[in-house]
């Protein structure tokens, strides 16, 4: 089985494409905690309702929440970055190395820009809304 990590804005339009279940039934889904964060508890304290539709399908789904400090990988990445990038990212990336994971779930489009440009290139898949 496949190991992905998501960012939250891939996580939110993958969740409202209704393509997460699916995802959630082929891969082992990593949720890293600052994602969590902002996807699901922020969306619930801004009452966005697709954020308890999200919470109850990865909850179904068995993904797990988690949280890795950063590695010596992550961290020489996006110091080596002219972009600044959010919690979240910086968690899917220290997850990523961490858990030796198969890919990255996100639609940023610098984020984007520094996997692809790791070496070797971290493979990412983009969701459709």
């Amino acid at each position: 089985m496949y190991t992905v990590v998501v960012d939250a804005d891939g996580l939110i339009k993958l969740g409202k494409s209704g393509a997460l279940p699916a995802l959630l039934g082929a891969a082992r889904l990593l949720v890293p905690k600052a994602v969590w964060e902002e996807a699901v508890e922020e969306g619930k304290r801004r009452m966005y309702e697709d954020a308890n539709d999200l919470e109850a399908a990865l909850k179904e789904g068995g993904a797990e929440v988690v949280l890795y400090e950063p590695g010596e990988e992550s961290e020489r990445l996006l110091a080596d970055s002219a972009a600044s990038f959010g919690a979240g990212e910086r968690e899917a990336l220290a997850v990523y190395y961490a858990a030796e994971a198969d890919a990255v779930l996100t639609d940023d489009r610098a984020f984007l820009g520094l996997l692809g440009g790791a070496d070797p290139p971290v493979p990412a898949l983009v969701p459709a809304a």
